[in-house]
Parts: C-alpha cells; structure tokens; sequence
C-alpha cells in the first residue's frame, strides 16, 4: 500500500517489506515492457518468500496478453493453474466467471 512507503527508503526495501507483509500477489501483465529492475525484484522476492512459507503466494492476472515471453524467470516456474485470463472484450457472464474464478485462485492461497 502506497501509505506503507517510508520516504528515502530503498524501492528494493520497499518491495521485500511489501512482499514479506501479504498474505497474496497479484502481478498485471500487460503488453507492456517487461524487463524493468522493479519487475524482476518482485517476481524474485515472491518466489523466495513463497519457498519460505513453503506455499504459493501468487497470482498473474493477464490484461490484453496472452504471452508470456518476457516475464522474469520466477514468474515462469509459477504452476499454471496460478495464471488467469482477463476477458477484455468478454460478455458480462464471462467477466462474472472471470470475477469467480479470480477469488477461487485467491481463496486457495
């Protein structure tokens, strides 16, 4: 949460400290680039902590992607059933049943 940023504080503190404090992660993917430092610390530090608490902790949610080429390796070792679709230009049951689907996945973790 935006209010958990202490001023001068390491964007690697940040998200380690951020990471270590949830109970889930979701990670947006987009088309957009993927290769950013921030990205790949956080696809790393939720692998780790989820390796620690001996559980998954996450979630990739995609919005108007369907690729992915590009995630950090971390993201890739994530089990399949952890990635979800969003239904862009999909029907109102559609979006309902991604809605559903997307709690279920949260609710498992």
């Amino acid at each position: 949460m935006h209010d958990d940023i202490l001023d001068g504080l390491p964007l690697y503190n940040v998200i380690t400290k951020s990471i270590h404090a949830s109970r889930v992660v979701v990670f947006v993917l987009s088309n957009g680039p993927r290769d950013s430092l921030e990205w790949k610390i956080a696809a790393h530090m939720t692998n780790e902590e989820s390796n620690h608490r001996r559980k998954p902790m996450s979630v990739a949610l995609f919005y108007n992607s369907d690729t992915t080429v590009g995630l950090p390796e971390e993201l890739q070792l994530l089990r399949r059933d952890a990635f979800i679709d969003y239904p862009v230009n999909g029907s109102e049951q559609e979006i309902t049943a991604f809605w559903e689907d997307f709690i279920t996945k949260l609710n498992t973790i």
